[in-house]
């Protein structure tokens, strides 16, 4: 039996990167993958790698600024595969590379919204269902 098997794991920002190697792990150790992801065609190429392995997965197009978007992805997973274990809070909007005189305060609220209010969302939304 595999480390994961029937356990079910949402990742956000799992298109590409850190995301993308997490989902492959965890689908080759038998988990079925949420890839929760803001860019589609970046999304559904995973969710096909990960189906390809033989692994079940599913890609919703989700923005981790938007509570609504972290809910709707919490749910599906629930509803598709019947339930929720495993959270990665894996999605980050990092601020501009520029001078700090340069930054603004929507930058810092970006980051701020995909990392620390995402990831409290996220477990609000998560934790009913574990």
């Amino acid at each position: 039996m595999k480390l994961l098997q029937e356990q079910v794991a949402l990742i956000t920002g799992a298109g590409g990167g850190i995301g993308r190697g997490v989902a492959l792990s965890f689908a080759k150790a038998g988990a079925a993958v949420l890839v929760a992801e803001l860019d589609e065609a970046s999304g559904k190429a995973v969710e096909q790698e990960l189906q390809a392995l033989g692994a079940r997965a599913l890609f919703v197009k989700t923005d981790v600024t938007r509570k609504a978007d972290i809910e709707t992805a919490i749910q599906l997973a629930v509803e598709q595969f019947g339930g929720l274990d495993i959270l990665v809070n894996n999605a980050f909007a990092p601020t501009p590379n520029v001078l700090l005189e340069d930054k603004t305060d929507e930058m810092l609220a970006r980051t701020l919204d995909s990392t620390l209010w995402a990831a409290w969302w996220s477990m609000r939304a998560a934790l009913p269902h574990m």
